[in-house]
């Protein structure tokens, strides 16, 4: 999903020939949009040593310029975000034969890690191959991150608003089909309460957004119902969020 056809191998910074990864992917409804790039942080122990890890999105401005299916691609590096972000490695600087840490998509909720720099100091995760071996890698993987005890990240959402301003005028919505403002003679024939007859005041407490063909496409409700007379005019603001 992530590699363009025709890709064999994953690409961890100057390590172009990576045959095996550990993927971390978090639920698509935890995170709705993507996750925040900058936002997370990462703890990984081996039993002795602890890495901490978040990605460079802070100096790695629009993310990786190599050709991927989901972008932006971060690389993911030593550092912490507790003080402000700090990098203590970046992906440039680490050994060539070991690449970095893993790469970072926040638009797919994945993180890939590099086992080759992971079984390298300061941890010591071996990643083992062969045939007819259980060696439960995955498993050494995710005990890692079990002892290293602590993740934070933050989800990120865009959401477009626009905002329309409906008025009522003095001549307007001064009456209301709600039986509380009518009395019935005894001809059956409805007629305003005395009191509204000649001074009619009614509460508006919900605006409906409509379109050209008179549908009704949203429903607006007011924190508290404005009076509404001959004598007062309304200016609505109402805010749509999608």
């Amino acid at each position: 999903m992530i590699n363009p056809p025709q890709t064999q191998r994953f690409k961890f910074g100057s390590l172009d020939d990576g045959k095996q990864f550990f993927a971390l992917t978090f639920n698509r409804a935890r995170i709705r949009e993507s996750l925040e790039p900058g936002g997370w942080e990462l703890h990984i122990n081996d039993g002795n040593h602890t890495i901490k890890l978040i990605d460079d999105s802070s100096t790695n401005k629009g993310g990786n310029t190599d050709q991927r299916n989901f972008s932006p691609e971060y690389n993911i590096v030593s550092g912490t975000l507790v003080g402000g972000t700090t990098i203590q490695k970046a992906a440039t600087d680490e050994n060539e034969t070991q690449g970095s840490y893993g790469l970072f998509y926040p638009s797919l909720g994945s993180m890939i890690f590099n086992p080759i720099r992971l079984q390298n100091a300061p941890l010591n995760l071996i990643t083992k191959s062969g045939s007819n071996s259980d060696d439960r890698n995955a498993r050494l993987f995710s005990n890692a991150i079990k002892e290293g005890a602590y993740f934070s990240a933050k989800r990120q959402e865009e959401i477009t608003s626009r905002h329309f301003f409906v008025r009522a005028t003095a001549k307007e919505f001064n009456h209301t089909s709600n039986e509380t403002f009518y009395t019935e003679s005894v001809s059956g024939v409805k007629r305003v309460i005395p009191g509204l007859q000649k001074d009619p005041k009614t509460f508006i407490t919900t605006v409906g957004m409509y379109n050209a063909d008179n549908e009704l496409l949203a429903i607006a409700k007011l924190s508290k119902p404005i009076i509404k007379s001959k004598s007062r005019e309304a200016l609505i603001k109402v805010k749509l969020d999608f």
